[in-house]
């Protein structure tokens, strides 16, 4: 089932793109500068929401070959107070979800969700990078400064954006990876315990 968010990310990608291109065919045929500001600001708008949709579909599709041992997924008792101090727990779930279906407890194991989680992570770092790669773009335009200053404006909005769900995803990781240990824990315990009875009537 398609989440409503997917829709319109999808639905905004092809209507940013549609303007970007009329409005360089319209550039081309008369070089204004308000031509030129709209046509910078809708590609650059259209390249932030299809990069996007290519990362998400890469990682999608490669996720059981990546690993996440690495010390940068750890997160330490220190940045979870932080996430405290914002109060993640309050305002999170008021975010969209691109893949809600990802992190359903009910079609998947926490070991999935887990990983889910990193692969969420591990996305919206890269599109805070893909964001950035942006600003050569300004370049190849024929006013570099003002180029530059929409590509660096709409980069920082977006690795924004992205900050706030990078926060969102390793605070609820943390918690599920805690909930998933104190579950092994308990069932370990358990296991033992029972052995240690049966072992009695012999």
């Amino acid at each position: 089932m398609k989440s409503k968010t997917k829709t319109v990310i999808l639905a905004m990608a092809a209507v940013f793109t549609i303007l970007a291109i009329i409005f360089i065919f319209l550039y081309q045929i008369e070089k204004s500068s308000l031509r030129s500001t709209l046509a910078v600001t809708f590609c650059t708008t259209a390249y932030h929401f299809n990069i996007r949709l290519m990362i998400k579909n890469l990682l999608e599709h490669n996720k059981d070959s990546l690993s996440f041992k690495g010390g940068w997924f750890r997160v330490s008792p220190t940045e979870m107070k932080f996430y405290e101090l914002i109060k993640v727990k309050k305002w999170k779930g008021k975010l969209p979800t691109y893949t809600p279906d990802d992190f359903n407890i009910h079609k998947h194991s926490l070991e999935e969700i887990l990983q889910n989680m990193y692969v969420a992570e591990v996305g919206h770092e890269l599109m805070i990078v893909a964001g950035y790669i942006s600003l050569l773009f300004s370049f190849f335009t024929g006013d570099r400064e003002g180029s530059f200053r929409i590509f660096l404006i709409t980069a920082s909005c977006a690795a924004l954006v992205e900050l706030i769900f990078v926060i969102v995803q390793r605070y609820n990781r943390q918690r599920m990876f805690l909930a998933l240990q104190k579950w092994k824990n308990k069932r370990n315990f358990n296991e033992v315990s029972a052995y240690a009875s049966f072992g009695k009537h012999f």
